[in-house]
């Protein structure tokens, strides 16, 4: 070791070491051997040993005002200028609120979770297609991690049971409701809904409720295992229905506007009936409902702060095709033009179609526009199938088997290139295959190649 470390053992030591420690100075040797430690920064150290260093300060009777004054000079004298002018903000008589302050540093306080009203669980219900079992599923989740924002289910079932109309009877054979009654319960809830819009813009008094409906049959539908007449077959079915498509006051303002006037979200049943269609059925429910149609009555609607609402009810029949229409016409022939009265054999004559008169009463029940998609596009495909010896009657073996031909090339290049399912026998015979959709894509994909 003498040898390694000569040169150091050489050296001088530094007075300052050797020099015993002043008068009232702690000793660098703690007495075990150990130097004691340094004094750490005022910031660093624990809430305790922060205080016991400030006892003596408290001990000597400062007020708040003049600690608070002697940080700002300590803080200024530090260049620390922006923390002095806060604490002199906030000590001053006229400063802000000291509650306004300490929220700023904190932020707002977190948000509680909301919980969802009845008819909004319903909606949900009904826009998820979600069953009992898996909304209650889905509300015991959600509580489990302290986030229940689902009412009960049994709250969902008074919110449904507040959406039906009073008056429905239910049998064997099946259900309706009186229009003045679905009419009465459709303008309470839109009214409800609507409630502020009426209030805010004084549309108080009496509003008018525009409105469509019509019927229809349907076929080929489930049939289910259950007890009934034997005189009942559920496989057919007649309904009729009606879709509310504006609420306005006198004067022409918009309250309510049906978003999807053509889709069945906004449909609601007056009846239906499990029996084919047929003329008979149509006549007497057309009969039927323009007798409650021309008897309807003002809907009164109350709302909160005792405003009373009545609406009238302007309905009209649009909600038809080309065979209900025939039908409540009298006219027995669906090959017969309903507007003109132009059979088959006169319709090329266009000059003389346009000559025929048109009554009023053929007009009012308006166009079917899906109908006329459907039976444009199958005029264009019958007149594709005949391309090849350019007739419509396909007469002897050889036409016919052209035909064939034709429509089956066709079909398969539809399914191929645009996954359409064209002129096709559904099952059971309830018609084919050429819907609404198909005509849609048929018209708007007609450069497909």
């Amino acid at each position: 070791m003498l040898d390694k470390h000569a040169v150091w053992l050489l050296e001088s030591v530094p007075e300052a070491i050797l020099a015993p420690p002043a008068p009232g100075q702690d000793d660098p040797m703690d007495g075990r051997g150990r130097p004691s430690q340094m004094p750490a920064a005022f910031t660093l150290v624990s809430s305790p040993t922060r205080r016991r260093n400030v006892s003596q300060l408290l001990d000597q009777g400062f007020t708040g005002e003049q600690l608070a004054y002697a940080a700002q000079m300590t803080l200024r004298k530090e260049g620390r200028k922006t923390e002095a002018d806060i604490i002199k903000k906030v000590i001053a008589a006229d400063g802000p609120d000291p509650t306004v302050v300490q929220a700023s540093y904190r932020g707002p306080p977190p948000s509680l979770p909301k919980t969802l009203s009845a008819d909004e669980a319903l909606v949900l219900l009904f826009n998820t297609n979600m069953t009992r079992a898996a909304y209650q599923e889905v509300r015991e989740t959600s509580k489990d991690h302290v986030t229940d924002i689902f009412p009960p289910y049994n709250f969902v079932l008074d919110a449904k049971k507040r959406c039906h109309p009073a008056g429905v009877v239910v049998d064997d054979r099946g259900a309706s409701v009186p229009v003045q009654q679905l009419l009465d319960h459709t303008a309470s809830r839109l009214c409800t809904l609507q409630a502020s819009v009426i209030q805010s813009s004084a549309a108080q008094g009496s509003l008018i409720l525009t409105s469509k409906y019509g019927f229809d049959g349907a076929t080929g539908q489930q049939v289910y295992r259950h007890r009934q007449s034997t005189d009942v077959d559920d496989s057919t079915m007649f309904l009729a229905s009606m879709v509310p498509l504006r609420l306005r006051t006198e004067d022409g303002r918009v309250i309510w506007a049906n978003p999807k006037p053509n889709s069945t979200f906004f449909c609601r049943p007056i009846s239906f009936i499990f029996e084919k269609e047929s003329k008979e059925l149509t006549t007497a429910t057309y009969v039927q409902l323009q007798q409650e149609v021309e008897s309807l009555t003002l809907s009164v609607v109350e709302l909160t702060n005792d405003v009373t609402i009545s609406v009238r009810h302007e309905m009209t029949l649009t909600m038809i095709d080309g065979k209900v229409h025939n039908a409540i016409q009298g006219i027995r022939s669906q090959q017969v033009c309903s507007i003109c009265r132009a059979k088959p054999t006169e319709m090329n004559n266009i000059d003389g179609v346009l000559a025929r008169p048109i009554a009023g009463d053929r007009t009012q029940h308006g166009i079917s526009t899906l109908h006329c998609w459907i039976r444009s596009m199958e005029m264009f495909l019958h007149i594709a199938y005949r391309l090849p010896f350019c007739e419509w009657q396909a007469r002897g073996e050889e036409k016919q088997r052209i035909v064939k031909e034709q429509k089956q090339r066709i079909q398969t290049e539809f399914r191929q290139r645009l996954g359409l399912l064209i002129d096709q026998p559904l099952p059971g015979g309830a018609g084919t295959t050429n819907d609404g959709n198909s005509a849609r894509r048929f018209f708007l994909e007609h450069e497909t190649r």
